[in-house]
């Protein structure tokens, strides 16, 4: 899940100040962020889709009593994934309680109803490409609810050719994949049933296998490539999963990160800190190339990895003293060696591109910026305005 848990000062920084203005890309980017999905290029800015939700407020009280009054927001946009030759996207557009319509580019929709007729609260999926919306859907029934259960609907990856998406299903603790065509009327099949995993961690980019961390154990799974089959589950790790939190696979090599333990004695961790791992599939020996200095716990859930260079990102320290950014730091596979990645005021890191020679972060108050990784030369893109922004690099045409 490409989630991120900000420091504090950022969030205040944010509060009080906006991200640079869109601009060009010399690397398309295709962002979702404040009810609009944009493409970033270097022929500027344009949007790919606008969603909006009706929030509709009854008073049961004061001189509004019995009154109703609606009002068109921005949606909330989360999930957004891609297909990085053809430039095809995916996002889940939120209708939580109070909110009783979608309407993308003008065209409303309605979110299911219960048994009793009552809407539910639940993710759209929308679909589009380079030229716009492809289909909007509501996805699984079963996925929608009226008792303020949120069943999010997360697309997280594609297949390699790009015709089908696949879809995270994921209540807290439980998850399952689903895949989607990518058609204007997308059809669903189950390739993971729920009770396998209790977290839905995606494939990395370029890869067909998943790793499951289950109830009691960590399994690999092998993607079918046309995601019209459903997963080979392969036999239990001899890796423990007790306090494995995020995780990732490239080739035989699994990279995680183990929490530590709270030491009572000292009220912090510095007996036993969080530490980041890789396991190696083939000869069963792990071992730890980064520890999280005296904190048990990681700032995010994210460990984003390149196939193609064996390398891998974390946030790995405290937050820099003198901006409150988050760390971020590069792991050579092949070197067995980290260094960190100068980055000031670091936001979140977005993406890595094909190659694997370049980020695409957010930092404070650039907005989108590409990294080089080898000349660590930057450019400003700009494009976000808000902390929850999702962004990906595409192919250029």
């Amino acid at each position: 899940m490409r989630t991120t848990l900000l420091i504090p000062a950022l969030v205040a920084t944010f509060a009080t100040a906006a991200w640079a203005e869109p601009d060009t890309s010399p690397i398309p980017v295709i962002v979702a962020d404040e009810g609009k999905v944009s493409l970033i290029d270097p022929d500027g800015t344009r949007t790919l889709a606008d969603c909006r939700v009706l929030a509709e407020t009854r008073f049961v009280a004061g001189p509004k009593r019995g009154q109703v009054e609606q009002e068109w927001k921005k949606c909330y946009l989360s999930f957004l994934t891609v297909h990085v030759p053809t430039g095809r996207w995916a996002v889940s557009a939120s209708i939580m309680s109070g909110q009783v319509r979608l309407a993308v580019d003008g065209r409303e929709y309605t979110p299911p109803t219960d048994k009793a007729g009552r809407l539910t609260q639940g993710d759209f999926i929308i679909m589009g490409d380079r030229n716009g919306v492809l289909a909007v859907s509501s996805g699984r029934p079963e996925a929608w609810f009226s008792d303020g259960t949120f069943y999010s609907q997360g697309p997280q990856a594609f297949t390699p050719d790009g015709s089908r998406v696949l879809v995270g299903h994921s209540t807290t603790p439980v998850c399952q994949w689903w895949s989607w065509s990518f058609a204007p009327r997308p059809v669903g099949i189950r390739v993971l049933p729920p009770g396998v995993v209790d977290s839905c961690y995606g494939p990395a980019e370029g890869e067909l296998h998943a790793v499951l961390r289950g109830k009691r154990d960590v399994r690999i799974a092998t993607l079918d490539p046309t995601g019209t089959k459903p997963w080979k589950i392969g036999p239990p790790l001899r890796q423990t999963r007790r306090k494995m939190t995020s995780a990732t696979l490239l080739g035989d090599t699994l990279v995680f990160f183990r929490e530590g333990e709270d030491s009572p004695e000292n009220n912090g961790c510095e007996m036993k800190p969080g530490s980041y791992r890789r396991f190696e599939l083939s000869t069963g020996v792990e071992r730890t190339f980064h520890t999280f200095e005296d904190w048990c716990v990681s700032l995010s859930d994210v460990i984003q990895g390149n196939v193609r260079r064996r390398t891998v990102y974390f946030y790995g320290a405290r937050p820099d003293p003198v901006d409150g950014g988050l760390r971020l730091y590069e792991y050579d596979l092949e070197r067995d060696a980290s260094r960190e990645i100068e980055i000031e005021s670091l936001h979140k890191m977005h993406d890595i591109s094909a190659d694997g020679r370049t980020l695409l972060l957010s930092t404070y108050p650039r907005g989108l910026v590409l990294y080089d990784v080898d000349s660590s030369s930057i450019v400003e893109v700009g494009g976000i305005h808000t902390k929850e922004a999702w962004a990906y690099l595409i192919a250029p045409r």
